[in-house]
């Protein structure tokens, strides 16, 4: 990862954006993220690829498709993402731009510049982009395309569940918040539940988590409605990851609006488990 974050993200932005939009909208598109992205949760990039998408008309399969190639590139190498664009930016904006500050002497991201304007004709952009795009590396890869699995079971009738072993409070908070999203999902939106099966599988090969943890996550998938599917022996740094994996392919099976409210709400649900008393669900966001 870059040591300047700031640096990383407008990366990370240029890999995801370039396929989608023209050169004058990318370059408002990246001085917007500039001005506004300070971070890089689940929520924060979805909220910035929706801005995005509002200002320059990006239909809704689009936008859900890049809300995972952001995350993506977000978690790349420097030297897997395009060099970064701030020279350009710059030679576009006026004088009176900041400059980006380094992590040494502030905070990584430069203060807020005023409000790019909308483009409504030609830029002096391509000149500058020519010279850059030597310098480039190759096109950001698409995405993964979902792994076809085996359809998914019913849920089972109602039995009485077996006894399952104890297991530490992060643990136990994961397994609660991730089986009640799902069953508001079966009653709420069974029809959506096959896609957010496969956007949360396919967003494991993009993720920093080890074969274990994905081997892991696949096989609860398989039996995602059986008493302990979701009790995953891993710690709370990978469960985090996958409350943040598992948001994204919400956002992407339902919305961001609905994903939201599943969300929220079955983080209310976990915290009343006597585990959330020693480990809050909150802490996974």
């Amino acid at each position: 990862m870059s040591l300047d974050p700031a640096a990383h993200r407008r990366r990370a932005a240029l890999a995801t954006f370039t396929p989608v939009l023209g050169e004058d909208a990318l370059m408002d598109a990246l001085w917007m993220l500039q001005d506004s992205l300070h971070g890089h949760t689940a929520r924060e990039i979805i909220s910035a690829v929706d801005r995005v998408a509002a200002r320059h008309g990006i239909d809704a399969p689009t936008c859900k498709r890049l809300y995972e190639q952001f995350y993506r590139a977000l978690s790349l190498a420097d030297d897997q993402l395009p060099l970064d664009p701030w020279p350009v930016m710059q030679s576009l904006r006026p004088a009176a731009a900041p400059q980006p500050m380094r992590p040494a002497a502030g905070p990584a991201w430069p203060p807020a510049a005023p409000a790019w304007p909308a483009a409504t004709g030609a830029t002096p952009w391509a000149p500058v982009a020519s010279a850059m795009a030597a310098q480039m590396q190759p096109a950001f890869p698409q995405a993964v395309p979902p792994v076809p699995m085996q359809a998914l079971p019913a849920a089972p009738e109602p039995v009485a569940a077996p006894a399952l072993p104890d297991a530490p409070p992060a643990v136990l908070v994961f397994e609660a918040l991730i089986a009640a999203a799902l069953t508001e999902v079966r009653q709420r939106h069974p029809a959506e539940l096959h896609d957010l099966r496969d956007s949360a599988v396919a967003g494991l090969d993009g993720s920093r988590l080890g074969a274990t943890p994905r081997n892991l996550v696949r096989a609860a998938w398989q039996r995602h409605a059986e008493p302990g599917a979701w009790r995953l022996p891993l710690n709370p740094s990978e469960l985090g990851e996958l409350v943040h994996l598992f948001y994204v392919a919400l956002c992407e099976a339902l919305g961001p609006v609905d994903a939201d409210q599943v969300l929220t709400r079955s983080v209310r649900e976990a915290e009343q488990i006597p585990a959330a008393q020693r480990h809050s669900p909150r802490q996974f966001l």
